[in-house]
């Protein structure tokens, strides 16, 4: 199996990361579009969805012949920041939750900055493994880059809520899993 390592088949660092910071942003506004639909919000945020796209047709057009892929991909970041990241979660916290938005709104900046934070913790770490075997190498990097920032997030984490929730599900899962090995080994004794 051949691997393309031509550099004019390659995104540039510049536009694979705003593509990476689109597709977060994208992640953060998703629990907030699920609430929208089942909460029936939809109706009274279709305005900021229109708003979104015109801005982001405008700016990719402006964006584009500037700064080209980079441009286009930043204006759909660029518009989405104006539009959806701000407004449907103050939608759904006013209309739905009745409480204040700020609190979510610091909650989301805090995890920005942890992502950040973890970033720039990795980044070196990562550098520093220099494995000739590619397959080796991407492999080692993967799970470094799962158990170093899994394991800082779980410290973190633990004491809240969301995480005791979590390990809960988890534990009734393997307790499922558990049930079900044991029950064919049984029968396949029997």
């Amino acid at each position: 199996m051949a691997i393309v390592q031509k550099k004019e088949y390659l995104l540039s660092f510049d536009v694979f990361i705003i593509g990476l910071a689109y597709f977060f942003a994208s992640g953060m506004c998703y629990p907030c579009g699920v609430f929208r639909t089942t909460t029936g919000l939809f109706k009274m945020a279709k305005f900021s969805m229109l708003a979104a796209s015109l801005l982001n047709l405008v700016l990719s057009v402006v964006f584009g012949k500037i700064w080209g892929l980079f441009g286009i991909i930043l204006a759909s970041l660029v518009s989405r920041l104006l539009t959806n990241m701000w407004y449907e979660p103050f939608l759904l916290y006013k209309n739905y939750f009745e409480k204040n938005v700020i609190e979510y709104y610091v909650t989301q900046l805090v995890r920005v900055l942890l992502l950040i934070m973890i970033i720039v913790l990795m980044t070196p770490i990562i550098s520093m493994i220099s494995i000739e075997h590619l397959y080796i190498r991407i492999l080692v990097k993967g799970i470094l880059c799962v158990i170093i920032p899994s394991s800082l997030l779980f410290v973190l984490y633990k004491p809240s809520e969301e995480m005791k929730y979590l390990l809960e599900k988890i534990k009734e899962v393997l307790l499922k899993i558990k049930n079900v090995v044991f029950k064919r080994k049984e029968n396949v004794e029997v």
